[in-house]
């Protein structure tokens, strides 16, 4: 269901746009029911998740991906995850109030380890 509105209002009408009403055996009617609480449960997350979240794109080049890759491993995390942590850092305390970026010890870390890195890519 690449759709972005789930096409059956309930149980009945998906059963009877697919027809194993007329056809089916109670077994194959039982799997039709479960099928459709299967699509019907994945719609309903999707709907709720993008009430709820926003995505972001960013555009790096090849050299920045691989450095910011190579940060993500050494922390032993996956790409987006690294990239959501470290933004989060950078907007908040250990409390959870937001602050400056320029006055968290973080910020300060990770500007040197970047620089570091990338003057460590310059070189190669």
């Amino acid at each position: 269901m690449n759709t972005t509105e789930f096409p059956y209002t309930n149980v009945q009408e998906y059963l009877d746009a697919t027809g194993v009403l007329e056809t089916g055996t109670a077994e194959e009617i039982a799997y039709s029911r479960k099928v459709f609480r299967k699509l019907y449960l994945q719609q309903y997350q999707k709907r709720r998740y993008d009430k709820t979240h926003i995505n972001i794109s960013i555009s790096f080049s090849k050299k920045e991906q691989e450095l910011i890759q190579q940060l993500a491993i050494e922390n032993g995390k996956k790409l987006a995850s690294f990239l959501k942590d470290m933004a989060l850092d950078y907007a908040k305390d250990s409390t959870g109030n937001s602050k400056s970026l320029t006055d968290t010890k973080n910020f300060i870390a990770i500007k040197r380890l970047l620089s570091l890195s990338w003057a460590q890519l310059a070189i190669k």
